[in-house]
């Protein structure tokens, strides 16, 4: 197609191909007519026809990338990237978390007694002096009481310096240096309970903290472990059925430190709490120590994944 410009020079029309960059300078030029204007030139693509071949070559690249990469992904991919790969699936999971808690009794077999002594004068050594006479007094009735070796320990001993307080809180004068000693006696036979305590008093007067405790208790804790997880997979198994759906894999499992609970006589300390418990019958009416069944807690957290 052609027309005349008003110089009379032949204007030729020509397809636009989009890789020619003489396309930006617009779709007409005005040449001098000669035997290149009679050569037929190319027919281009059109610009469909073009977007829709390369959408075919994009989507052939990327199935055969794809299918590479699931055939060989151990080999493909680090231990970071397979592990970013697990996580993003471990989030499309469904889950269920819950709890189970058990309780497991057992009967003290070991009793703890914790003295404190404690003197004090102006003078230093003098309280010191009295201090170390009570700890030998103590320590001379291992053989009297049966303790056994190891039973019986010495412990820390601090010294220091006790001042007045008015009022308002405030330092005044110096009153006396206080000395103060503990000591550990591990007592097995519960029948003794009382004749300890007085011997005890009577030979230094020391201040008494008394704990029990069980030579089975790690066993207790493992059984009582066990019965937690069974608990809680009877609960998210009972839950997961009124939802339609079945227990498939723990995902995670964890354990909340157990709690030791004793009832009856008896002070607190060491991480262990006491409570209103079971009482035991006394075996006979000569002693004034009636102990409760320790009581081992344990709850235990788990995920389960839902099917």
């Amino acid at each position: 197609m052609s027309d005349t410009c008003p110089n009379n020079r032949a204007i030729n029309f020509r397809p636009v191909c989009p890789f020619d960059a003489r396309s930006q300078l617009g779709s007409a030029s005005c040449t001098r007519p000669s035997l290149l204007a009679a050569v037929a030139e190319p027919r281009w693509p059109s610009l469909a026809r073009i977007h829709r071949f390369s959408a075919f070559i994009i989507a052939a690249l990327v199935a055969v990338s794809a299918g590479c990469c699931s055939r060989s992904v151990g080999s493909r991919f680090s231990a970071s990237q397979r592990e970013s790969i697990e996580n993003f699936k471990s989030k499309n999971r469904r889950t269920i978390s819950v709890s189970g808690t058990a309780v497991t009794r057992t009967p003290p077999d070991l009793i703890l007694l914790h003295l404190t002594i404690s003197d004090f004068d102006t003078d230093m050594l003098a309280a010191k002096n009295r201090n170390d006479q009570k700890v030998k007094a103590i320590l001379a009735l291992r053989n009297q009481l049966g303790i056994q070796e190891g039973d019986l320990e010495t412990g820390q001993i601090s010294i220091r310096r006790v001042y007045d307080q008015d009022e308002r809180g405030r330092q005044g004068a110096f009153r006396h240096f206080l000395v103060n000693r503990t000591m550990l006696v591990r007592q097995r036979d519960f029948k003794r309970f009382d004749e300890f305590l007085e011997k005890f008093v009577a030979s230094a007067t020391p201040e008494f903290e008394i704990e029990f405790q069980s030579t089975r208790l790690q066993e207790a804790r493992a059984q009582t472990r066990l019965k937690a997880l069974q608990l809680a997979k009877e609960k998210a198994a009972a839950l997961a059925n009124i939802v339609g759906a079945r227990l498939g894999e723990a995902l995670t499992v964890d354990e909340h430190w157990p709690v030791l609970s004793q009832g009856g006589f008896g002070g607190g300390g060491f991480g262990t709490t006491y409570d209103l418990g079971a009482q035991l019958e006394p075996d006979t009416s000569a002693t004034t120590l009636v102990p409760g069944d320790l009581e081992v807690r344990v709850t235990i957290y788990v995920t389960f994944e839902l099917k």
